[in-house]
């Protein structure tokens, strides 16, 4: 039922067209990685990280587009084997949280996903100021910290209240991060004041929450069957709604968050004056802000297509049975 569910996403949905250019050069970076074990590749190629890649960051070029494919295969293929390590075995999940912490820092890394991290690192890092650096680094590691606070709401079947799901889902789920390295994607480092600005902040926050809200519907039916409870939809019937009301009120909230970035938007001509930036740091944001729009509708229309999201099996539909990039 969820995947029917109807959301606006009013901004429309481009593909980069470097996609079948950079096809190849990530298909033999999966293999020499070692990310994914043979015997799963054809899964892991169903599932489209590419093209997820391709609809989200449309105006990267072939480099920019290589490696946010990189970035989300890995992602979300490291996610599935850390979340079940954090409910199998939560003192080394912690530990691995903090060598995945480490991976950012040049610190000594044993596990096969903190050495693709690290070496992932040098190519995002690479050109970015310190104030960006401070900035990813920030976000990730909110981002590998907060699984284990996600695997004991679900060991102890506890559904967060709405403000620790806002800190530890959106933690958990990358978001932010990923938003810090869109800027690298895309050749427009936002200056540090302007980064900082409310407005930017705004559009930052509804980007992630609708995001989250989308997702937490389309994968609502696999996270029940995987005990795991920090879901939106989860936290409105444990306030007390029934399953109905709190779809609905998903889909309110989406529309809500994405209403607020248009009005939000017509402000940053003010913060431009206001700021004096010049005709570059003005083109740098503006080519963020529109990288951020391609982000949430073409992760939106990757998540009502991707088998991912869509199994016989839920649970097996979601994840493979792989520990290789955690132990």
């Amino acid at each position: 039922m969820p995947r029917t569910v109807d959301f606006t996403i009013p901004f429309p949905v481009r593909i980069n067209p470097h996609l079948e250019q950079v096809r190849a050069r990530h298909e033999a970076w999966v293999r020499e990685s070692g990310l994914v074990p043979p015997a799963f590749e054809a899964q892991y190629y169903e599932w489209d990280f590419l093209r997820l890649g391709s609809y989200a960051f449309p105006d990267a070029d072939p480099a920019g587009l290589y490696l946010a494919s990189r970035l989300l295969g890995f992602t979300f293929m490291w996610d599935d084997q850390h979340e079940a390590l954090s409910l199998r075995d939560p003192l080394a999940a912690r530990k691995h949280s903090e060598e995945m912490i480490r991976a950012l820092d040049g610190g000594e890394v044993t596990t096969l996903g903190a050495r693709i991290m690290a070496d992932m690192w040098k190519d995002m890092s690479r050109g970015m100021s310190n104030a960006w650096l401070t900035r990813a680094r920030y976000t990730w590691n909110w981002c590998v910290a907060t699984y284990p606070h996600q695997a004991h709401d679900a060991l102890h079947k506890t559904v967060p209240s709405r403000r620790s799901y806002d800190h530890t889902r959106r933690g958990v789920a990358g978001v932010d991060y990923v938003l810090d390295v869109l800027e690298r994607f895309l050749g427009c480092e936002v200056p540090a004041t302007a980064a900082h600005s409310p407005q930017i902040w705004i559009l930052r926050d509804t980007i992630v929450k609708a995001t989250l809200y989308t997702n937490d519907v389309y994968s609502l039916e696999k996270e029940e069957a995987d005990g795991d409870t920090n879901n939106i939809v989860l936290v409105l019937l444990a306030e007390g709604h029934t399953r109905s009301e709190a779809l609905a009120m998903t889909v309110t909230m989406v529309t809500s968050e994405l209403e607020n970035f248009t009005k939000v938007r017509e402000e940053l001509l003010s913060m431009y004056a206001f700021l004096r930036l010049s005709p570059y740091e003005v083109q740098a944001v503006e080519r963020y802000v529109e990288g951020l729009t391609a982000w949430i509708s073409g992760y939106f229309a990757w998540s009502q297509t991707t088998p991912r999201y869509a199994g016989v099996n839920l649970t097996e539909g979601r994840r493979m049975p792989l520990t290789h990039l955690v132990d």
